[in-house]
């Protein structure tokens, strides 16, 4: 049993490993237009015309719309200077501020949004001047690499000059991702390794988060991710065990863990519970005493790990599957046509084995057998109702999916032998009748499953046709999904919400050092 008294210290303890934010600045580097462009991904292209300094000044007189390009993907709170060209201001000022990830975000109209997320995640915002000179800055944290200041409304008797444009960003891992990047890689790689590394800096703040334009809180299912690649990079382990903590102090009543923690204006858990993404924290906890030798923290946050363990084995039925009746989230990816269902079971054993190797350090005996034993039961239960032995592939659903998560997870699961692991996964990768994945997330455990068998010729040729797709498309940060063939994708109706800078994608970073890529 876990008490109130346990949970209160260690959320003290995860209040006092917050960091300390770095914070650096940044100006624009050109100024251009936006264009609708056949060779773009999505819709429009920022046209680069005219490359600028730190100390530029624009005057309105020449421009209604101002568009602006960073370089880069940037986090942090915007500030600009306002001067008057005039004698006095005889109306006020009104200027719109529109920040965008991708181009796209600054032509589309949004106020045409009415999906179900908040209209408010639009990263827009009006200013009223009724006096100049003013520094502008706002509170509010931005996501960006684009931006467009556009000039409502102003009276007839005078102009205005903006200066000191910029961004004051924020990270808790470090300013300079350049020194990070492995320069032994093959320059299409180097790439993709600095692109990573972006975008696990720019989500690393007081905790990981997992997108800094939305949602911009930490995430169970992404949090392993960012882990394992913070390990091999930045090396910011405070901030990992203070991950830790904060999921371990705010359980549910019933002892499930939330899906999300908020950490502003105070900790709070979300709503969401996750049944894969939960089942897991003891895995990613075992990694973490691999990663750093602190085995103390991981027996001590060991009965938090057990327990949600637990509470998924109570739904496992007498034929050794997983019964959701309380209907219970399964997250898997964010393709719809995903038949979960041997996933689902997969990820459980996958999660049980690696409590059980726990249970064994710790010689925690009586949990070790009620684990392995459930093991047994539920992997004899896989191979008996979603493995065609024939034709040697797992199926899931009533339609018999062949799914690359459903082999991926049964082959981190174990639950064939790796002669057959390789098998499995040279046919699906062959194979085009496969659902495929559309998140990083998913394709990191692709990776993790190709790397394990030797395939690496195989993952690294995903790496650079799935991240280096990216690139290609103009990203400086990685994708929350990413459909080559289906840029406007969206589990939220409308691709502007997807986030363009997204934890669950640096893990190229991770399987570069893990793997000694050359």
């Amino acid at each position: 049993m876990i008490t109130e008294k346990q949970r209160y210290v260690w959320n003290e303890k995860a209040l006092d490993l917050e960091p300390k934010l770095i914070r650096y600045a940044k100006s624009p580097i050109y100024v251009g237009n936006i264009i609708i462009s056949e060779q773009a991904f999505f819709k429009y292209k920022f046209v680069r015309e005219t490359k600028i300094g730190s100390s530029e000044k624009f005057n309105f007189e020449n421009y209604k719309e101002l568009f602006l390009d960073f370089g880069e993907h940037l986090v942090g709170d915007f500030q600009f200077d306002v001067e008057l060209v005039g004698e006095n201001v005889g109306g006020p000022l009104r200027l719109k501020i529109i920040f965008g990830e991708i181009p796209d975000e600054l032509i589309e109209d949004i106020e045409a949004y009415s999906a179900s997320l908040s209209r408010a995640w639009f990263q827009d915002e009006i200013v009223t001047l009724e006096y100049l000179p003013q520094t502008i800055k706002f509170s509010r944290r931005f996501a960006f690499q684009y931006v467009k200041i556009i000039l409502e409304a102003k009276s007839f008797d005078y102009d205005i000059e903006i200066k000191n444009i910029k961004c004051n960003c924020t990270t808790s891992a470090s300013a300079d991702v350049d020194q990070y990047v492995l320069k032994i890689l093959d320059n299409e790689l180097r790439d993709i390794d600095e692109v990573s590394l972006r975008t696990l800096r720019n989500t690393m703040q007081s905790t990981f988060i997992d997108g800094p334009k939305r949602d911009k809180r930490l995430w169970l299912g992404d949090f392993p991710l960012l882990a394992k690649t913070n390990y091999l990079t930045f090396n910011s382990m405070d901030l990992v065990k203070r991950c830790f903590y904060l999921f371990a102090s705010q359980l549910k009543n019933d002892g499930r863990m939330s899906a999300c923690i908020f950490t502003n204006p105070k900790i709070n858990p979300g709503k969401e519970y996750i049944v894969d993404f939960a089942v897991m924290f003891g895995s990613s906890l075992l990694e973490y005493g691999g990663a750093t030798d602190d085995w103390e923290m991981v027996e001590e946050l060991w009965p938090v790990a057990f327990l949600q363990a637990q509470i998924i084995i109570e739904k496992i039925d007498e034929s050794g599957l997983f019964n959701n009746s309380d209907d219970w989230w399964v997250f898997i990816d964010w393709n719809p046509q995903l038949q979960k269902d041997a996933s689902i079971n997969a990820i459980i054993i996958y999660s049980l084995k690696k409590l059980s190797i726990m249970a064994g350090r710790f010689k925690y005996s009586k949990e070790k057998k009620i684990l392995d034993h459930t093991v047994k039961m539920m992997q004899k239960a896989a191979l008996d109702n979603f493995y065609d032995s024939k034709n040697e592939i797992f199926l899931s659903g009533s339609e018999k999916q062949i799914s690359w998560v459903s082999q991926v997870w049964m082959i981190l699961a174990e639950v064939v032998d790796s002669t057959t692991a390789q098998k499995i996964l040279l046919k699906m990768l062959k194979r085009k009748d496969t659902v495929k994945p559309v998140t990083p997330y998913i394709y990191h455990y692709t990776l993790e499953a190709l790397f394990n068998h030797g395939l690496n010729s195989q993952a690294i040729q995903i790496i650079k046709e799935y991240w280096g797709g990216m690139i290609e498309k103009g990203a400086t940060t990685f994708w929350e999904i990413y459909k080559s063939d289906d840029p406007k994708f969206s589990p939220y109706d409308n691709y502007l919400l997807n986030s363009y800078c997204h934890s669950w994608s640096c893990t190229p970073s991770y399987f570069f050092r893990k793997y000694k890529i050359e």
